[in-house]
């Protein structure tokens, strides 16, 4: 659901009807939970995973979030595990995903929201929450992982994207955030994610397809931003085929659309269905299982649509979970989740709780579906897939087809059996986007499927600009420079005091930065010192280090004239204190004053009047590099001090 509610009125028929209606097999709900004053309901989002041969079901609640475990769903007993997040009235919206052991879960109400991952590992007897932290976000709409790149993406928050990197899961870390000055995304209220392309859900700003391979300079691919049925862009899923996006426009009377995934520059829907109940009737969140699209359909419960063939989509199966009467709002069921190993059918009901369905049939399977509907490689990299042959073609041995770009190499098998998987190798494909058109044919039946291929390049090799390579009497301070690399928001400098095969053990400092020329400070260099120096650019292909240059820092000039008179500091560098000698005796009205680099006054000192030495302490100062200038006779002079 959103928050800004659009009331556009489109019914398009759907395409075939069936009145089987799915096996109940559970079903739990509690009244005594506190309900949402504006909707009347008492639960939300659904989710389900499997852990050491147990199936679990999730529910979100307006007070908190119940496990269950559904292995054995006519021996239900009460949620197993309760974990209570911020709770109340208040509470509409909450989302969760899991991945590796661990389950990821927000909440889109409450100023005392979090970030929840909840330890699943020691389920069903426990689930503690190993974090819970507003660190990253407070409230968000939706929460989606790419566990293929163990990123996690936290959607609608508050007006911003996020993306957590969850390599480690319990400690995750903030990558990148949007919209920024130099990528305007639009609001996200739910996405689809894989191997960083990302199907996004804008609400009335339509479908967007991102790269987020760099996350901090995400690309464009496409949008769709005008389409029939067009309404309050909602969710959606990939088909197994990766040949199409199922879109959930949230709007009443706009159908679920099968949309045209092959070129992202052009996306076109060219299908629809719904149940065919009432002119106000409306989709929530859509899930594919193999060739099945479960769709939690608000007023009509549970839907489940044959989408082997993507032109003419049939409903097969359905459950109505809400009794109460069809109208233009905002009841009855709300998630969906058919993909457990069982192949039961989770479904939470806003208004009426937790459902568990026995499998849905599958259809006759004359698919060719791929794990990979989007490859990232990086350039002469050999990209590799797998392919699973539907187990209802008629021949024992059939002729895979590729259709690839020019120059491209296909390694596969030379045929492929029904219910059999194969591998494909592709190389020789050049920089860029590429799309791959599989398919396979029994004589009757043709299945196909589509990779999108990416291929990145290599970054670019940094070429250092100042100091010149053997320049000499730099400061101590040098400005560094190098040139800027295409698609490279950040670079590290390294400094070393040994050059060649030695440089990387004697780093001494290292630093990132966003400018390609740099005022290198706080490195702590030293006098009369040769330092090596080079850049490293890193990205989705690697790391790439420019060559290395060597400088020589100038030789500390350590006696200086004022007025005509000598003054000279030792010793320099100093530890704690520093001895400065006056070659004639000091004038009335003379200073001295101590400034860092940048001109900030650190001590202002007068001068005794006919001393010829002053002892200064600087056990008070930071190791650094300062300005001694001495103010005598009208007349200034100045060098600089070294505190080590």
């Amino acid at each position: 659901m959103h928050k800004i509610f659009h009331f556009l009125l489109l019914f398009l028929p759907i395409c075939g009807f069936s009145q089987t209606e799915a096996t109940l097999l559970y079903h739990w709900s509690d009244n005594s939970l506190t309900p949402n004053p504006w909707l009347d309901l008492r639960y939300n989002e659904v989710w389900g995973f499997a852990r050491d041969g147990h199936e679990y079901g999730v529910i979100g609640t307006t007070d908190g979030m119940r496990i269950f475990d559904v292995t054995n769903p006519s021996a239900v007993p009460a949620p197993v595990v309760v974990i209570a997040p911020a709770t109340g009235g208040a509470i509409i919206h909450r989302d969760m995903k899991d991945w590796n052991g661990y389950l990821y879960a927000v909440c889109d109400e409450g100023s005392t929201s979090t970030l929840q991952i909840v330890d699943c590992h020691q389920l069903p007897a426990a689930a503690p929450v190993v974090y819970n932290s507003n660190e990253f976000v407070v409230t968000a709409h939706n929460v989606f992982i790419d566990t293929s790149q163990n990123r996690l993406y936290l959607l609608g928050a508050g007006s911003s994207t996020k993306v957590l990197d969850i390599s480690n899961p319990t400690a995750p870390v903030l990558l990148a955030q949007y919209p920024t000055a130099g990528f305007s995304l639009p609001y996200v209220h739910d996405a689809y994610i894989h191997n960083h392309i990302g199907i996004m859900n804008c609400g009335s700003d339509g479908l967007w397809v991102v790269d987020f391979s760099d996350p901090v300079n995400p690309t464009i691919l496409g949008t769709m931003t005008s389409y029939p049925g067009q309404g309050y862009n909602h969710s959606g899923w990939m088909s197994a085929d990766g040949r199409h996006y199922i879109l959930c426009d949230e709007t009443h009377g706009s159908p679920v659309k099968m949309v045209d995934f092959a070129d992202f520059t052009d996306m076109q829907v060219v299908s629809s269905m719904n149940p065919g109940s009432f002119a106000a009737q409306i989709p929530h969140n859509a899930l594919v299982r193999e060739n099945l699209l479960f769709v939690s359909y608000y007023y009509d419960g549970l839907q489940v649509f044959d989408i082997s063939d993507p032109a003419q989509p049939v409903r097969v199966a359905y459950y109505d979970t809400y009794t109460g009467p069809n109208e233009a709002g905002f009841a009855g069921s709300w998630g969906v989740n058919p993909n457990l190993p069982s192949g039961n059918v989770l479904l939470s009901d806003l208004n009426t709780g937790f459902w568990v369905f026995s499998a849905i049939a599958q259809p006759a399977d004359y698919q060719l579906r791929t794990n990979h509907p989007f490859l990232m490689v990086c350039e002469g990299e050999e990209a590799k897939l797998r392919m699973s042959v539907g187990a209802d073609f008629t021949q024992s041995a059939m002729l895979p087809v590729v259709i690839a770009p020019d120059g491209a190499l296909v390694d596969m098998p030379a045929t492929a059996a029904p219910g059999t998987s194969f591998e494909a190798k592709i190389s020789g494909l050049a920089v860029g986007h590429h799309t791959l058109e599989w398919s396979i044919n029994d004589g009757t039946h043709t299945g196909r499927a589509l990779v999108h291929v990416f291929v990145k390049p290599a970054p670019t090799t940094p070429q250092l600009v100042l100091p010149a390579d053997g320049a000499v009497n730099q400061p101590f301070s040098p400005v560094v420079k190098w040139n800027a690399i295409p698609g490279v928001s950040t670079y590290t400098v390294e400094v070393s005091t040994s050059g060649g095969a030695d440089f990387d053990a004697n780093i001494f400092f290292t630093k990132n930065y966003t400018n390609t020329s740099v005022f290198l400070s706080n490195a702590g260099l030293q006098p009369q010192t040769t330092y090596y120096w080079r850049v490293k650019v890193k990205s989705t292909c690697g790391d790439t280090y420019s060559n290395i240059f060597h400088f020589t820092t100038k030789s500390l000039v350590s006696t200086f004239e004022v007025a005509g008179s000598k003054v000279k500091l030792f010793p320099n560098p100093v530890t704690d204190r520093v001895t400065i000698d006056f070659e004639t005796p000091v004038a009335p009205d003379s200073r001295l004053e101590l400034r860092a680099l940048n001109g900030q006054l650190l001590r202002s000192q007068a001068l005794a009047t006919g001393k010829n030495e002053v002892v200064l302490s600087l056990t008070d100062l930071a190791a650094g590099q300062y300005l001694l200038q001495v103010y005598t006779n009208g007349a200034t002079g100045q060098t600089i001090l070294i505190k080590q």
